[in-house]
């Protein structure tokens, strides 16, 4: 047992990310407790980035692993509010910390709205992976990115030659209703309107 212990304890501390991969069962073997399957990414993750004078005793390991069972705990905390939420009344509305929290990259306080918009319409089974929610945040930021550069493009639109507005400047804009027969009259309405309405 204490030649498997420090066998275990030489592939963790030597871990870097690009040599062997510590498994659930070397922590286990090098007294580590509380690594299983589901946290053991995150775990190494904190192994990874220690020195491995850092990560040489079975105190020290213990230490990191902490770090990343407390990471992979919030991420599958986070991951249930996130695949839960649906737009009801009484849903936690997931934050930009849960989707930071989620492994999630990207989503700020700027485009939450449109990244918890796509959450939304999707059914918990295509919401319940970080790669899955980041899919979903992808598309929102690029739709919140596109809202910015329309609301600019209209916000600007004075008819001395900048940028006319179209029907999809106002469709990324999340305004409705406008058409190709009453753009030219939204556009005048625009027009005459200050850049700070």
């Amino acid at each position: 047992a204490a030649s498997n212990a420090i066998a275990a304890i030489a592939v963790i501390s030597a871990y870097d990310g690009a040599n062997a991969v510590p498994t659930d069962q070397h922590y286990a073997d090098a007294g580590v407790t509380g690594v299983t399957p589901e946290n053991l990414a995150a775990v190494n993750a904190q192994v990874e980035t220690a020195s491995s004078d850092a990560s040489d005793t079975t105190a020290e390991i213990q230490a990191l692993a902490a770090t990343g069972i407390a990471a992979a705990s919030n991420a599958i905390a986070a991951i249930a509010v996130i695949s839960a939420y649906d737009g009801a009344a009484g849903n936690a509305v997931p934050t930009d910390q849960h989707y930071a929290d989620a492994g999630v990259t990207g989503v700020t306080a700027e485009n939450l709205a449109a990244v918890n918009a796509q959450v939304e319409t999707a059914s918990s089974g295509n919401s319940d992976t970080t790669v899955e929610i980041q899919a979903l945040a992808d598309t929102g930021i690029a739709a919140a990115s596109a809202a910015i550069t329309a609301i600019t493009v209209i916000s600007a639109y004075d008819g001395t030659g900048n940028t006319v507005p179209t029907i999809q400047h106002y469709a990324d804009a999340g305004v409705t209703g406008v058409t190709a027969e009453n753009l030219a009259a939204v556009n005048a309405q625009v027009e005459t309107a200050s850049s700070g309405n």
